[in-house]
Order: structure tokens, then sequence, then C-alpha cells
């Protein structure tokens, strides 16, 4: 790096190998990127993390070395992604990789944001070579539920007046809950309750988001409760594509969860990105 002293160049070659080290031999992912099942028992290589990260064996064999590479802000944000840092190990890295950054005085919340935007890159291109509704709303899903770590991520597809089918990822009893509460409302209100549970006649445009603290529901009284949902909360984005697609995201969390600023903007952001992604294919 051109512009890094020699000391610093080193220390950030060997937090690479360390971080590189430290995987799990048995995960089935670096970070977003899947491993392919012969490499499952056996450290990540350096030809491994180039794969994951876009960039070639040699150079990635470079930065952990004490060569002079310049590398990017994206290249950071792939590879802090790849070895599942933490957000003090990314800054760390940063910092090292761009000392003109330190003079900014980049903090934690700057390395998030950096972050985040490399992350959804990523998922962007993953939502454009997705060929069905179904896949495109996995993927988000999937992406949703890694980075910010939710108990239960849920895409609702509304099928119906009152009717929406549901798909999850992480707490197991999830599909069983939603379909309870579904019927309890169903049942007790009528089908239009359960759409405005969803916030569908509010939440028309892609992107928009609701928290539960943010608003009074028919949910909110004792239907939560009798499915075991009383003290969960939950974020909301809507997806809708220009062929008239309507999808929800939902983000639960099973006890109080105040959603951050930036678990907000990623959250809505992609809802946008698949609501563009879906408009050529619903």
């Amino acid at each position: 790096m051109e512009s890094v002293a020699g000391g610093e160049r080193e220390r950030f070659g060997a937090l690479l190998k360390q971080f590189r080290l430290r995987l799990n031999v048995e995960s089935r992912s670096l970070g977003p990127f899947l491993r392919l099942p012969t490499r499952l028992g056996k450290v990540p290589s350096q030809e491994e993390i180039a794969e994951a990260v876009g960039i070639s064996r040699v150079w990635y064999a470079m930065l952990e070395s004490d060569r002079r590479v310049r590398v990017s802000a994206q290249v950071l944000t792939r590879l802090s992604d790849t070895l599942m840092l933490s957000s003090g190990e990314r800054e760390e890295l940063f910092g090292l990789a761009l000392p003109e950054l330190r003079s900014a005085v980049l903090n934690g919340r700057s390395t998030a944001l950096l972050a985040a935007f490399g992350r959804l890159r990523t998922v962007t291109r993953r939502l454009w070579a997705a060929t069905t509704e179904a896949e495109a709303l996995t993927i988000i899903r999937e992406y949703a539920m890694a980075q910010l770590g939710p108990d239960l991520m849920v895409t609702r597809i509304r099928v119906g007046r009152g009717r929406w089918a549901y798909a999850g990822t992480g707490d197991s009893s999830g599909g069983e809950r939603v379909e309870q509460l579904d019927e309890l409302l169903r049942q007790g209100q009528g089908e239009t309750t359960v759409d405005e549970s969803l916030c569908h006649p509010v939440m028309g445009q892609p992107g928009e988001l609701l928290t539960r603290h943010e608003r009074t529901s028919v949910t909110d009284s004792g239907e939560l409760d009798a499915v075991g949902w009383s003290d969960i909360s939950f974020a909301i984005a809507c997806v809708r594509s220009h062929g008239g697609f309507v999808a929800r995201l939902l983000a639960v969390h099973h006890a109080a969860h105040e959603f951050s600023e930036l678990e907000r903007a990623e959250l809505s952001v992609l809802a946008d990105l698949a609501s563009v992604a879906l408009s050529g294919r619903a």
C-alpha cells in the first residue's frame, strides 16, 4: 500500500492472515459467500478467500504480505464480510489500509456505513441474477438474517384479500405462529384485518418501513399473546413491483429491540432493491 508505512503494511497483512486462519473449517459459508462442498473441513485458503472477494489469488497473497498494494474501500468491505469481522476489526483493517481515513477520524458508525454499502452491492448482483420472485425473496431474507441478526426473517406475499403466503428463515416455529396469527385475525375480525396487520393500506410504496413501536395495530391486542409473541419487536418493509406484485419483508426479534438508524435504512434499501429486481419478473 503506497502511502502506508512498512510497519502498518506488515500489521495489515498479519491481520488478514490471522482472520483467515481463525475461520471455522466446518462453516458452509464465508460471510455471504457459500463454500464449495469439497472445501468443507479445510482451512480456507488464500485462493478461496480471493474467489469469494472477487480478486486474484496472487493479489490476495500480496495483501497478506508486506508488498506495496493499494486496496479500495470496496475490496476492504468484501474482505471484511468474507472474513466475518466485528465492527472493531473492520475499523482496524480500514484504518491500516486507508490511513487517509484516520485523518478524517473514522469511527465505528462510518465503518458500518461503508460495510453496509459494500454488502448491498453484493446482494444487488445476486438479485439481478435471480430468475423467480421466490428466489429473489429468499435472497433478501437470507441476507437480512445474516447481516442484521434477528430471530426470524419473514417474507410474505399477498396472494389475495386477507391471504398472504409465508416463507421464513430462522426460528423454526415462526411459520406455524404466523399461520395461527392470521387465522385468529381472520376468524375474529375478518379477512381484511390480516391485510391491516401487515400495514397493507398504509405502506404502499417500495421501501416504506414501520416498526411495532411506531404504530398501534389490531394485532397488538390479544392475538400476539395467544401465539406466544406478546413481547416481540419487528420491522416491516414494503416490497412492490411495477407489475403489482406485493410482499412484505419482516425482521422479528423475540424481545424488545430498538432498530438502529442503520438497520432501518438497510432494511428499507433492501426492500427497494428487491422491488426493482422484481419489477422485471412479476
